[in-house]
């Protein structure tokens, strides 16, 4: 027996989806809808389907395609709907198409969808590292190994945009938005997958689907990335088409072609985006931005004199040149990646679950409870496992402000260690916060003073300045302060610190604190 006929062995119902036809292919873009009646009949036909689907989603990108198409006709169950996310968390090639198969398979798939989106899509890699990357790109459909899915975030954020576009709205900063989708090359997941559901909304009504984007409006990114330009003024603000144009465009314009552009735009108004002292706003909508998209503008904003024009250059974070009218007496913060002190302190504007340091330290409840913020992304970095640890860690102590206990991090990628640092007293005559803030320094020193043995690096999130209600300006100074006073105390420490300070007001206080 040749080596093909084993691996066809492990689903031999599903033998005719890899016969002469390749059945698979007319799966990749729905060319022929009776593949995806082939692949129903495969699953009705086996005697074993659970095993059979798991095993194909054990596979590359053309079995997950196969499998998924098939699960659209039944056969859906705990074990099947497990292998179908994993699929998907493996950064399979054919993620858009799984991200339109699963909700319509899976009744929590609105809850999925957002805590991957809350990780950032990390792949969680299932054998791939250890293929060559000819082999690696054959199977799998690409050759490298990111550690955060792009087309999963751009796939997923379009689902979730069909069916409830306020929640991502709410929830994600505009740093977030503008790094992952105003890509005109690399995040082209949303357009594969509003394709792919078009299609499949033709050939299967009976799915009851959400309508697709339309057509005309292609490509799926820039759709959504209208609706967050000014966010909570989606339905009012247009941005122009031919500013749209410029933002995606891959290569930077001439100026002969920008500046007049951008000059006609002046002149219109209400068409481009003011900056003045207290936000960035359209001067129609009289809006502030969030605090995210302000920081982009205030970070990457430089001013072309001759003509008045603020030219927004992102970067690697996507389009090269937009244009803002400048008010008079604007001060601009630019904004620097990481601040030194004493060559042991770093600033980064990096959310905490992406610190690749030996422990990690958020700001906890009394209760150990991890329901929002920094608390959240732990948790679902982390898994389960980290709350009842959580738990049990802190009823060792007084369950005072600033007590800090450590955790294993159990599934977090990055790091080792999970310190607990309590911020938020529960359940008092005022809710939820921090009434106690004075007493956050000397938990960031005692933090630093119990590291588990071997943790050299650490980073911090800022401290109860979301639902504690503290002063971002009063925050840093305490954990600056206790940093400081680690280092007196310990001269020849080897530690190295970390304050991951996604939030643009916190990253600010940090930095006048230095």
């Amino acid at each position: 027996m040749d080596e093909w006929e084993k691996y066809l062995q492990q689903f031999e119902s599903f033998r005719p989806m890899f016969g002469k036809e390749c059945l698979y292919l007319s799966l990749l873009g729905l060319g022929k809808p009776e593949a995806l009646a082939v692949a129903g009949d495969c699953l009705a036909a086996s005697s074993d389907p659970d095993r059979e689907v798991t095993a194909l989603l054990k596979q590359g990108w053309r079995e997950h395609l196969i499998a998924g198409a098939a699960l659209l006709s039944g056969g859906v169950n705990e074990t099947t709907l497990r292998a179908l996310w994993d699929a998907l968390d493996a950064d399979s090639w054919v993620v858009p198409q799984l991200a339109v198969i699963l909700p319509l398979v899976d009744p929590e798939a609105s809850s999925q969808m957002k805590k991957r989106l809350l990780l950032g899509c990390p792949v969680q890699l299932r054998g791939q590292e250890e293929l060559a990357p000819v082999s690696r790109h054959v199977v799998h459909g690409k050759s490298e190994l990111p550690r955060y899915s792009k087309k999963a975030w751009s796939a997923l954020s379009w689902r979730l945009f069909l069916t409830e576009p306020e929640w991502l709205l709410e929830r994600f900063g505009a740093d977030e938005v503008w790094g992952r989708l105003l890509s005109h090359i690399g995040f082209e997941g949303a357009e594969f997958a509003n394709d792919w559901h078009r299609r499949l909304s033709e050939f299967r009504p009976d799915l009851n689907m959400p309508e697709a984007l339309k057509k005309e409006d292609a490509p799926a990114n820039v759709v959504i990335a209208r609706r967050w330009l000014i966010p909570g003024k989606s339905v009012t603000y247009h941005c122009p088409e031919e500013t749209l144009a410029a933002l995606f465009e891959p290569e930077i314009q001439p100026e002969n072609l920008v500046y007049p552009l951008l000059r006609e735009g002046l002149e219109r108004g209400d068409r481009v985006f003011e900056v003045t002292e207290g936000a960035v706003v359209s001067r129609s909508a009289k809006v502030p931005l969030s605090p995210g998209l302000k920081s982009v503008v205030l970070s990457y904003l430089y001013v072309h004199w001759e003509t008045g024009v603020g030219v927004l250059d992102l970067g690697e974070f996507g389009p090269e040149v937009w244009l803002l009218r400048m008010g008079e007496n604007v001060r601009l913060w630019r904004r620097q990646p990481r601040r030194l002190l004493e060559g042991r302190l770093e600033l980064t504007r990096d959310r905490l679950e992406h610190a690749n340091t030996d422990a990690i330290c958020y700001g906890a409840k009394d209760t150990g409870e991890m329901g929002g913020g920094a608390a959240m992304a732990v948790y679902q970095s982390c898994g389960p496992l980290v709350l009842e640890a959580a738990r049990q860690a802190l009823t060792q102590t007084s369950r005072g402000v600033g007590e800090v206990v450590f955790t294993a991090a159990y599934d977090h990628e990055c790091t080792v260690y999970v310190g607990h640092l309590i911020s938020i007293k529960t359940k008092t005559s005022e809710g939820d916060w921090c009434p106690e803030p004075e007493r956050l320094g000397d938990g960031v020193y005692n933090a630093l003073k119990k590291l588990p043995d071997g943790a050299r690096t650490v980073a911090f999130s800022c401290l109860a300045t979301g639902e504690g209600r503290a002063h971002p300006d009063k925050i840093a100074r305490l954990m600056i302060g206790a940093v400081r006073r680690f280092f007196r105390e310990e001269p020849e420490s080897a530690v190295q610190v970390l304050f991951c300070l996604p939030d643009y007001d916190d990253y600010q206080a940090f930095q006048r604190n230095l």
